[in-house]
């Protein structure tokens, strides 16, 4: 505490996880035997051991003046991530400076405005890691991808906040934006069957094999709404109001695809 204004905050810790996964394919047959498949042929063993290590250290420094609270600040983390599949092992280290802010404005006693930011990662867990197929359907395998790095995240939220408890009016406004880059996004590839007939494309078959990548677009998603409430004698009164738009990539057969979608109420 340096006075009674202003203050410093220090964080320190560190995040260690271990994952384990292990999956094969075979069938159990009448006899009770068990048929497994060739490996040679088409990886559907999974024996993979993920570790996951973040050492951080983070700053803020709190200044009150006014009616204003700001509060700027950063984290430093260093990552460490290990996967031993198939007798190999791989290994990322990684730094990253995640900066983030926040200022709080008391407009009155019951009314404020509050507006954040802040930049953050994501990494994944063992299951989109590994390599070997896994059958999550009839028709639909599943194969990792040892090699995918953490995404990053912008993140804004503009609120504000009103209540006059003399004719009891409420209130409430909120502004959400964010932009992922480097997202892990699934793609898919639906397999096809040689036509018998000469000259003929080949038949699209409903059976698919899906991966995860860090895809190379980014999304984004955005959000308002807001909420009037307000009392007249005995009566009640509100009104609401939400919009929505987000947009993310998807790659189906090798192509690109980019979804949008609005919604309102």
């Amino acid at each position: 505490v340096l006075n009674n204004k202003s203050n410093i905050n220090f964080t320190f810790g560190t995040t260690l996880s271990s994952q384990k996964f292990n999956s094969e394919i075979f069938q159990i047959l009448d006899n009770t035997s068990k048929f497994e498949l060739n490996n040679a042929q088409t990886d559907v063993v999974n024996d993979i051991e993920y570790n996951f290590s973040d050492a951080y250290i983070g700053f803020h420094y709190r200044l009150k003046a006014g009616i204003f609270t700001i509060t700027p600040g950063f984290s430093a983390h260093s990552y460490t991530t290990k996967n031993q599949q198939f007798a190999s092992e791989t290994k990322n280290n990684s730094f990253r400076l995640l900066p983030d802010f926040n200022t709080r404005i008391q407009l009155k006693k019951s009314e404020n405005i509050n507006f954040n930011y802040r930049m953050q990662t994501s990494f994944t867990d063992v299951n989109e890691l590994a390599e070997g197929s896994v059958l999550n359907n009839y028709n639909a395998l599943y194969q990792g991808n040892r090699n995918l790095e953490e995404s990053l995240a912008h993140n804004i939220n503009l609120s504000y906040f009103s209540f006059n408890m003399f004719n009891y009016t409420n209130i409430h406004a909120f502004l959400n934006y964010s932009k992922q880059i480097d997202q892990i996004r699934s793609q898919s590839e639906f397999l096809t069957i040689p036509n018998p007939t000469p000259g003929e494309p080949d038949i699209q078959t409903t059976n698919r094999i899906s991966s995860p990548y860090n895809s190379n677009f980014a999304d984004e998603s955005l959000s308002a709404n807001g909420f009037f409430e307000r009392t007249f004698g005995k009566i009640k009164a509100s009104v609401g109001a939400r919009l929505s738009y987000s947009k993310f990539n998807q790659i189906v057969n090798n192509q690109n695809s980019a979804n949008e979608a609005f919604t309102q109420s």
